[in-house]
């Protein structure tokens, strides 16, 4: 699998196979100087944004990373992300926890507060299961009970390509699993997710992704289709 272009797809869906990570960040921050990804070490440490028409800026975005290049935090206005990591380099937990208050926030990087723990299959160190607890929207510690806990498992194909993900409710008020499946072309590239309710079956969203056939952007993705049914469908074109 493409890790590169796998990362793109991740940051869209938040579902990742974390053990396709090895030297890079979980998100795509970094910069790319060549197109020798492996070499790359740059890292963005900071975003800042032009408030209005005046001269002053507000901080964006801020980052955090080991000595491995792996991002540590996230700090955005309306939310903070925080990882860490086994001693192979896999991830073993993420966290995400809202800011209180009023904040001017274009974006709305995670609509909940939430710790995930990941478990990795011993013989091919894939990720197979992740345990997410999620807190109440005004909790600022996880010091709280979790309204909601879900087991999320991992399926993969010979290739070692991530081909499904199961979340199963294991207390709070959903009650219904929901899967997504992965598809992909020859060239090993993502191509489809479906979103799948287990109760009735019914799709209930679904992403397309193009790439780039030929030129010094080939591989790259083109356009992104995400159709939430019955809500409608909105495209996404990239230009590098």
């Amino acid at each position: 699998m493409n890790i590169k272009k796998t990362a793109v797809v991740i940051v869209m869906l938040s579902a990742f196979n974390t053990s396709a990570y090895e030297r890079y960040s979980l998100f795509k921050d970094y910069i790319e100087p060549s197109n020798q990804i492996s070499s790359n070490t740059d890292r963005v440490l900071l975003i800042t944004k032009k408030v209005s028409t005046s001269v002053d800026s507000k901080d964006a975005a801020a980052y955090t990373y080991n000595s491995s290049g792996r991002v540590l935090t996230r700090n955005y206005v309306d939310s903070t992300f925080t990882y860490e990591y086994n001693s192979d380099g896999s991830l073993k937990s993420a966290q995400a926890l809202m800011k209180q208050g009023q904040n001017n926030s274009y974006i709305q990087h995670t609509k909940e507060n939430f710790i995930s723990e990941y478990v990795y299959e011993e013989r091919s160190q894939q990720l197979a299961q992740e345990n997410k607890r999620v807190f109440n929207d005004f909790d600022t510690d996880f010091t709280g009970v979790p309204k909601a806990t879900y087991e999320i498992t991992y399926q993969y194909n010979e290739e070692s390509q991530l081909i499904k993900r199961k979340k199963i409710p294991i207390s709070g008020t959903d009650t219904v699993s929901v899967e997504f499946h992965y598809s992909y072309n020859n060239n090993d590239r993502l191509i489809k997710i479906r979103e799948v309710n287990t109760l009735n079956e019914i799709e209930t969203n679904e992403l397309l992704l193009e790439y780039y056939s030929n030129g010094e952007i080939n591989g790259e993705i083109k356009k992104a289709t995400q159709t939430l049914f019955g809500k409608g469908t909105k495209v996404i074109e990239l230009g590098y």
